[in-house]
């Protein structure tokens, strides 16, 4: 499929507030990125097994099962985590809060033997079989002192326990000696308020500047207004330097650790980078799966020509009336004909909704349908005005054709709502009909085209290889019905709008 063509579809159909609401269902914010941005195009063989796993998902959230927690659970989608996986080659060393994020990976990924059956599960057997060294060089030790919500007990490792403890023994004395100095009469006369802090590090009381003596201590820092001077007593000096000395060991000793873990990822990267695209591949059919239930898509079934839809719908419009189309093997498209604002162009898109959703591994919006999967899909309306380059809406539109028809492959569906409507109604429906033939013809695709042109309804109504229809008028109300009805062209009703805008001017309509 033309990456540029189906960038122009997407664009045109506003791809982006429905890519925002699917993504509003994915974990990470690289899956919301991904369907933003750059969805996947499946073929007809990746997309069987695709729909296959999704059905899978889709069974197991209507049990009511929370796939999330299944999938992601304890897992933290920051930048830093995903950057860690992805630059680990060039020399970065993980924190615990990476090194921990793979280990929920690796530990989410093994949970999923007994939610797969074959042969997804034994992909999952394969990988646990393939990451022995990883699991007991990396995980299992690191689990030792690293909880999986990310607490880590430094003191429950053996390299860090006597550090620790020594530490903790430093700070305790530190905390009563500086309590016994706070209760001093002439301290209390200098202090700001009655407690200690700890600033850069350091164990500090706030000393009023006025009233601050060398003898007290060190000045570690000052207040915004610089009326407290924040000292480190003189009493707790070398204790708060053997701290600082044990704190740099500690230091020292964890930069060490994590280092070695880095270094066994590192050696075992390509399992590694296995495990993370896999768990981002499922988030990203997750999300389509939380999409399709909450919309109510069906799964499509691919056929080869034949376009039948029942019930399709706009997945964006609360309470989208729901219409069918029938397009055989033999006949080439749809032109559609009716009344402004009467639904034309959503029935249009939401028809090429339900081919780019196939042709992006999605359920797709109706009750059922079976469609054709599509070498390239292209949608674009009549809106082509380029003041800055000099073009006419007609201009500009006939660009956009020509460079489709350029581009276009064989076995396409092309979709122009209200082709060349800003230039005279003959030429344009010699123009429109001219590009269909080309299209069908020479290219053996499928079109839809909706337009107000006469002579374009007309000349395709007569003819048997293409399906002629147009959207409901309520003449009773006056109000579009949004129904699609085939088999007859309709009216634009410019006269009878026209009459019914004009009497709410107190203008009469003669």
């Amino acid at each position: 499929m033309d990456i540029s063509i189906l960038k122009n579809t997407l664009t045109n159909i506003d791809w982006q507030p429905i890519a925002k609401e699917i993504g509003s269902n994915a974990f990470f914010y690289y899956t919301r990125e991904k369907l933003e941005n750059n969805p996947d195009i499946f073929t007809e063989d990746s997309l069987f097994e695709h729909y296959s796993l999704q059905k899978l998902f889709i069974n197991h959230i209507n049990d009511g099962k929370d796939l999330r927690s299944t999938f992601f659970d304890y897992l933290v989608d920051s930048e830093e985590n995903h950057r860690f996986i992805n630059t680990i080659t060039k020399g970065f060393v993980g924190d615990f809060k990476q090194l921990n994020f793979i280990c929920n990976l690796f530990e989410n990924f093994y949970g999923l033997k007994d939610f797969f059956k074959d042969p997804y599960r034994e992909q999952i057997i394969e990988v646990i079989n393939s990451s022995q060294q990883l699991k007991s060089k990396f995980i299992k030790p690191f689990r030792q002192f690293a909880k999986p919500d990310g607490q880590v007990q430094l003191e429950r490792h053996p390299k860090l326990k006597k550090l620790i403890e020594e530490r903790n023994s430093l700070e305790t004395s530190i905390r009563t000696t500086i309590n016994y100095i706070l209760k001093s009469e002439e301290l209390q006369k200098r202090l700001q308020f009655d407690t200690f802090d700890i600033v850069n590090d350091r164990y500090v009381i706030p000393i009023r500047s006025d009233s601050y003596k060398s003898d007290l201590g060190l000045i570690i820092s000052r207040s915004t207004t610089g009326h407290t001077l924040f000292i480190e007593p003189k009493e707790i000096r070398s204790l708060c330097n053997k701290r600082m000395e044990i704190i740099s060991k500690i230091d020292e000793v964890i930069n060490e650790i994590c280092t070695i873990f880095t270094n066994i990822i590192l050696t075992n990267i390509d399992i590694v980078h296995k495990v993370y695209f896999q768990t981002l591949k499922w988030d990203y059919i997750l999300a389509q799966s939380y999409f399709a239930t909450i919309k109510d898509l069906c799964q499509p079934e691919i056929t080869s020509g034949i376009i039948d839809i029942s019930g399709f719908f706009h997945p964006m419009i609360t309470g989208c009336i729901e219409n069918d189309l029938n397009i055989n093997f033999n006949q080439r498209g749809l032109i559609i004909s009716g009344p402004n604002t009467g639904g034309k162009t959503v029935a249009i898109k939401s028809i090429i909704l339900t081919h780019i959703f196939m042709k992006l591994g999605f359920f797709v919006p109706a009750r059922e349908a079976k469609i054709p999967l599509m070498n390239d899909i292209f949608y674009f309306d009549s809106d082509y005005q380029n003041i800055e380059d000099g073009l006419s809406s007609f201009a500009g539109e006939t660009h956009a054709i020509l460079d489709m028809v350029s581009k276009i492959s064989e076995n396409s569906l092309i979709a122009a709502d209200e082709i060349f409507n800003s230039t005279a109604s003959d030429e344009a429906s010699s123009l429109a009909i001219s590009i269909i033939e080309y299209l069908t013809q020479a290219k053996n695709s499928k079109v839809l085209i909706s337009t107000h042109h006469q002579l374009l309804k007309t000349q395709m109504q007569d003819r048997p290889d293409f399906v002629s229809a147009h959207v409901g008028f309520e003449f009773s109300t006056n109000q579009p019905t949004y129904r699609l009805i085939t088999g007859t062209p309709g009216s634009s009703m410019a006269l009878k709008i026209f009459k019914n805008i004009s009497a709410d001017y107190n203008i009469s309509s003669e």
